[in-house]
């Protein structure tokens, strides 16, 4: 049967299952913010609204055609229903504009580039250094003009020279020549002076200086003395001035006039020292130093041997040069300094950056100093444009409304404060430059300080003013507009696109609320340029904001309740989405529960917002968001009965009432018992498919009702139900009426039969309208079979009707039931019949018993003890029987078959040997109902303690299928005792003859003193046996005795006297508890007992016919009701239980208010605990301890009997054991009860009360 409170439309359905779905799988970025989606992007993803709720309502709705369709699901019921707050634009910052203040300054400079001496070669250079103030803006550019440059006259070093323009000259003793060579690179150069250092040793030595020129000999330049240019006077070194130095380097050197200026052509010269003694000795001192003083090899000896003859002279190269500055001036053709146009003539440098021409641009950081460098001294005069640049970060401010796409309906404000602009250089330009889109508005407003007295223009994607030489600090402010960029944005549950979303709902265990998230809204946005180019910007992000119906944004919710269970992780809010493809985004968001009215039903506003700085798009939607409801129906099971059913199949008869009762509840809000919250509001009607319009329900406590009259003729119908309401969930419900007539099966014959395996059985009934006050007999027009719930196939039985009888015969060897008893359940259908209110089909129940012949035999020793040294016998017995437990059956006489008995004993010695034997019976037909079978004695040996046995039947044909038999597998054993004295010494006499004399007087003294302990210490022994076996009888009878008695077992709680917990076990007294527990309370406190229980806390007194025996503890009293006085030792168990009790419950006595669940809860713990202390279990039935079975074989025979007794009877109990097994006496039986259970062979069931 169909079951289930409701019946949702597919659309519903199908919701549903995408949401669940969806719930697992969405990611939704979680926002804490506060109530403005200002606060929620400052946070997320630095986004900021205002939003802006005042427009007019008329432009609430989206005018795009290019939207998608969006299907709409608003009710007329909900218009106006709540007010409604829309979100129709926004404001917002871009962080993404600034404005480009435009410097640009001039500066006119004269240098003069002259040699520069720092004491080493590498470092020596030719130039003039210039600096570029920091106006504390960003310098771009620098652009440079030179407009003359002029050799003028200087020093220029040539230590470094390379190309063996060094070399000495010996030509006589006493005199030696020393030259290092230059070049002149210039087409005409003016010589005048030159710098060396020299040093002599001697007092009479001198030198002098020479120009001359050179020629080349073997690829070498060498220098030509022979044609000298110029000469100095003669000059003793030791007495010229000394170089400047700094430690070991030389800064300033000491300077050789010549005689006369000498104007020199582009080429290689020398300078030449020639040195004399006047002694005209050889001179080795002589030293011609290099720059760095110290250092070797610029510190040069000239002094050695020469390998050249005096008479032939000769230049010798040397691998080191010397220090040699010379001071020319480049001329031109009329002796005037050399005008330079191109720097590239004299490599003309800034900071290292080779200058190309007259005109030079430097970008970047250009501010500090700048060396300008030459490889010839020159002075330069030249004018610089400096390009600086101010970035000023503008407040822009922007609101876009709900428009069209490409409509410029974002409008912009602009604005930034300038400062004074430096002055330190002429500024003759100033532009201010704004760096917009391409498709912002070509119209603009630009104001200066309110007003907009000069000239701007849009050239190039910018907004341009031009301010020339205006230096002022003011306030700047641009108006503008640019367009809306969202192309489209589609909202949908996932399946289709709506406008309608549930939110979240509650469900409850009855303590706890647990919340679930509910729909899932998906967005779908497109970014464009224009209609062809969509915007694949991964800069751009995009937010997706839902507003609740007076324009809030709700933010996270955090239960404080302990027994409200939801985690809220999302955020009516996803920001800082990127673009899943181009110009594509998607993102959705899930709609909670509501706690404590956070989210309320209505008309919402779902706000896409996308920015990319200075691109925007905007989109807000009226969305409709219901709360999630259930909707449950009941229908009267039986007209009248007022028992109600949630199933949807309903069946009555012609002129019935339906009672029909729904609830509609409310899931929004959290809820700890029920449904949900009562919806009284709500519209609900049902339309029977037999009536023309719907019916009302009414609502009335707490439920929606209605009564329908069934009048219409037999058939099938149907009730639709439809729960409704503004900004609900609505729900359809459909019932399924059967309109019928009353049928019922009446057995003809017996309802039971009796049958054997492969024999068919016949059953006899009539399928009866009781609906017709002649029951007359009807046909059905199916019937259907079933075998203990089974459902049997059609080829399995067969049927006829006549005269409204029914035979329905099932056969017996397709269906080969094994033996037993079966239920023959007969199902009759007919559609326009049924058997009731509740049942479609009418039945019947026979019972059909297979029977079965069982073969039942029994293997046991014949004698009832058996010793040593004495003979035995075993007794097979064969009972036939016919298992039938009905008396209408027919038996058939059954044969006992051929066959073998095959019995297996073994003899257990007491030195742990042991000895097989096997004794063979042969069967003979017989069709006698008993049959038994004696073996021939068998003598047991000395020493033999136990003999272990066991038989096999082996039937040599079974003819029928249904035979049992049984058989004797398992080993059994028997003790065997030991040998009569009599018997032994007989025994002894016959197989040890060869015993010596001695060893028969020790044999008699032993016999004598064994006989002195038979007759006198064993007596003793076995007395005191005896005595401790009647102390505990008594003790357990006793025991059986008492429990029997007790009645009636109550728990008070003192100081109320009010009862919290009893149990009864059989008593008759029929009274209200809580008065006779007062009545208890009140004899026991004034001590008005019979007697004083032997525990010092039991106290005893009378009531009517019982013995009413009470124990305390703190906060508890228990009393035991008893026809007799209770023992002492249940007394004592008595006292020991309340103690329990109260350390247990006592935490529940403090501050009670008279609940007494937990006592109900605890139950079974505490009835437990009463029939183990109390010794009730001895009236429970017994069951085997399956964790010692393995050890029965070693307890004694009672024992055994005891637990095959309790293995293969059902609910044994202490009485049931007593009075059977009658050949043991009840005081072994009782005592071995208790041994049993004590050493838990045994364990006792547990009692259901």
């Amino acid at each position: 049967m169909m079951r289930g409170l409701c019946k949702c439309n597919k659309r519903n359905e199908f919701m549903l299952l995408f949401l669940l779905t969806l719930f697992l799988t969405s990611t939704i970025i979680p926002c804490s913010s506060s109530a403005s989606l200002q606060e929620i992007q400052e946070t997320e993803n630095q986004f900021s609204y205002n939003f802006n709720s005042e427009i007019n309502n008329s432009n609430q709705v989206n005018s795009l055609s290019e939207f998608p369709e969006i299907k709409k699901a608003i009710r007329p019921e909900e218009e106006g229903f709540y007010p409604y707050k829309p979100i129709l634009s926004t404001t917002d910052n871009s962080d993404h504009l600034s404005v480009k203040d435009d410097l640009i300054y001039e500066d006119n400079d004269a240098l003069s580039l002259k040699f520069n001496r720092t004491g080493s070669s590498s470092s020596d250079y030719i130039g003039d250094d210039y600096s570029v103030n920091d106006l504390g803006y960003n310098a771009v550019y620098y652009e440079t003009y030179i407009t003359d440059i002029t050799a003028i006259k200087d020093f220029y070093s040539y230590e470094s020279y390379s190309g063996g323009l060094v070399g000495i000259l010996r030509d006589r003793p006493g005199n030696q020549k020393l030259a290092q060579g230059f070049e002149v690179k210039w087409d005409q150069a003016e010589f005048y002076r030159s710098r060396l250092y020299i040093e002599g040793a001697g007092s009479t030595d001198e030198i002098r200086v020479h120009l001359v020129s050179s020629y080349s000999e073997n690829g070498r330049i060498k220098p030509d003395y022979s044609n000298i240019l110029t000469s100095t006077n003669w000059y003793r070194p030791n007495n010229l001035p000394a170089p400047i130095m700094n430690g070991t380097t030389i800064l300033e050197l000491p300077t050789y006039n010549f005689n006369q200026v000498v104007k020199l052509s582009k080429g290689f010269y020398f300078i030449v020292l020639e040195f004399r003694d006047r002694d005209d000795e050889i001179a080795d001192l002589f030293l011609w130093y290099g720059n760095h003083y110290s250092e070797d090899p610029l510190k040069s000896p000239l002094s050695y041997q020469s390998l050249s003859t005096w008479g032939s002279p000769k230049w010798l190269d040397i691998n080191f040069n010397f220090t040699l500055e010379v001071e020319l001036l480049p001329v031109d053709l009329l002796n005037q300094p050399l005008s330079i146009s191109n720097p590239l003539y004299i490599e003309l440098r800034d900071n290292e950056v080779l200058i190309n021409s007259t005109f030079s641009k430097i970008e970047n950081q250009f501010t500090g100093d700048h060396l300008y460098s030459s490889n010839t001294s020159a002075n330069i005069a030249c004018v610089r444009y400096y390009t600086f640049e101010i970035i000023y970060n503008t407040l822009s401010t922007y609101t876009i409304t709900n428009s069209t796409f490409d409509e410029k309906t974002c409008f912009w404000n602009i604005s930034w404060p300038s400062n004074q602009i430096s002055l330190y250089y002429t500024l003759i330009s100033r532009n201010l430059t704004l760096d917009i889109p391409k498709d912002w508005n070509d119209s603009f407003n630009w104001y200066y300080n309110q007003t907009s007295s000069f000239t701007a223009d849009r050239i190039n994607g910018k907004y341009i003013s031009y301010l020339n030489s205006n230096s002022s600090a003011g306030l700047w402010k641009i108006e503008t507009s640019s367009p809306n960029h969202l192309y489209s944005a589609s909202f949908s549950n996932g399946i289709l696109e709506t406008d309608r979303y549930d939110l979240g709902y509650w469900t409850t265990n009855g303590t706890h609320a647990f919340g679930h998230n509910g729909s899932t809204i998906l967005l779908s946005a497109i970014i464009r340029y224009n209609t062809t180019s969509v915007i694949n910007d991964t800069t751009g992000f995009l937010n997706f904001t839902l507003y609740d119906r007076n324009g809030n944004f709700i933010q996270v919710k955090n239960p404080s309740s302990d027994n409200i269970s939801f985690i809220d992780l999302t955020s009516y809010s996803s920001s800082g989405i990127a673009n899943t493809s181009s110009g594509i985004f998607e993102t959705s968001l899930t709609f909670d529960p509501s706690l404590n009215g956070s989210d309320l039903p209505g008309f919402w506003t779902a706000v896409v917002y996308w920015k990319n700085g200075t691109e925007v798009g905007f989109y807000s939607q009226k969305i409709v968001v219901q709360v999630r409801t259930t909707f449950e129906v009941l229908c009267e099971k039986i007209p009248e009965s007022e028992m109600w059913t949630d199933n949807i199949l309903i069946n009555r008869k012609t002129g019935d009432s339906l009672k029909i009762r729904a609830n509609f509840y409310n899931l929004s809000e959290p809820f700890f018992t029920g449904g949900g919250s009562h919806l009284e509001n709500a519209e609900i009607t049902v339309l029977p498919s037999w009536y023309s319009s719907s019916i009302n329900l009414t609502y009335s406590n707490l439920t929606y009702k209605t009564s329908i009259a069934v009048n219409s003729s037999v058939g099938e119908y149907s009730l639709e139900l439809l729960a409704t309401g503004p900004f609900l969930e609505n729900h359809a419900f459909n019932l399924n009426l059967s309109v019928y007539f009353l049928a019922a099966i009446e057995p003809v014959g017996f309802l039971n039969c009796s049958s054997f395996y492969s024999y068919d059985s016949t059953f006899r009934f009539q399928f009866v309208n009781i609906s017709n006050p002649l029951n007359i007999t009807i046909d059905f027009q199916q019937i259907t079979v079933l075998i203990n719930d089974s459902s049997l196939s059609d080829e399995f039985f067969s049927h006829q009707t006549i005269e409204g009888v029914t035979s329905l015969t099932i056969n017996g060897e397709m269906t080969a039931l094994n033996p037993g008893i079966y239920l023959i359940t007969v199902y009759a259908h007919h559609e326009d019949f049924m058997a009731g209110y509740l049942e479609p089909d009418a039945y019947i129940v026979f019972e059909l018993q297979v029977c079965k012949i069982s073969f039942d035999f029994s293997l046991d020793i014949v004698e009832n003890q058996i010793r040593q040294l004495e003979e035995f016998h075993f007794q097979v017995g064969f009972t036939i029987e016919t298992l039938s437990g009905m008396s209408n059956t027919n038996i058939k006489t059954v044969l006992l078959p051929q066959g073998q008995i095959v019995i297996t004993y073994i003899f257990a010695f007491q030195n742990g040997t042991t000895k097989q034997n096997q004794i063979f019976i042969e069967i003979e037909e017989s069709h006698s109902e008993t049959y038994l079978f004696d073996t021939d004695l068998i003598m047991i040996p000395w020493k033999v303690v136990q003999v272990n046995y066991s038989a096999q039947i082996i039937l040599e044909d079974v003819l029928l299928d249904f035979m049992e038999i049984s058989e004797s597998d398992s080993y059994l054993e028997t003790e065997i005792a030991r040998p009569k004295i009599i018997k032994l010494i007989k025994h002894l006499i016959t197989e040890y003859i060869y015993i010596t004399i001695p060893s028969i007087i020790i044999l008699l003294i032993i016999l004598t003193l064994t006989i002195v302990f038979l007759t006198y210490l064993r007596p003793k022994k076995k007395k005191k046996i005896e005595d401790q076996k009647k102390e505990m009888y008594s003790r357990f009878s006793n025991i059986l005795t008492n429990v029997a008695s007790i009645t009636k077992i109550i728990i008070v709680h003192k100081e109320s006297t009010l009862p919290i917990f009893e149990l009864d076990l059989g008593s008759q007294i029929e009274v209200d508890t809580a008065l006779i527990t007062g009545f208890f309370q009140a004899i026991s406190s004034i001590g008005k007992e019979i007697t004083k229980g032997e525990s010092e806390r039991v106290r005893k007194f009378d009531y009517g016919e019982f013995v009413v025996s009470c124990a305390s503890k703190d906060k508890f009293v228990i009393y035991l009701l008893s026809k007799i006085s209770i023992l002492e030792e249940i007394e004592k168990e008595l006292e020991d239980f309340i103690v329990w009790f109260n350390n247990i419950f006592g935490f529940t006595a403090e501050n009670w208010i008279g609940s007494v669940d937990i006592f109900h809860t605890y139950r079974v713990q505490i009835t437990d605990e009463i029939v183990e202390k109390l010794y009730i279990w001895t009236l429970n039935p017994l069951y085997l301890n399956r964790g010692r079975e393995q050890e029965i074989k070693k307890l004694s025979k009672l024992e055994q009997d005891i637990i095959k007794k309790v293995k293969e009877t059902n609910n044994v109990t202490i009485s049931f054991i007593l009075e059977n097994l009658e050949e043991y006496s009840d005081e072994d039986k009782l005592i071995t009860i208790f041994s049993l259970v004590e050493n838990e062979y045994l364990s006792r069931k547990q009692l259901e009360f």
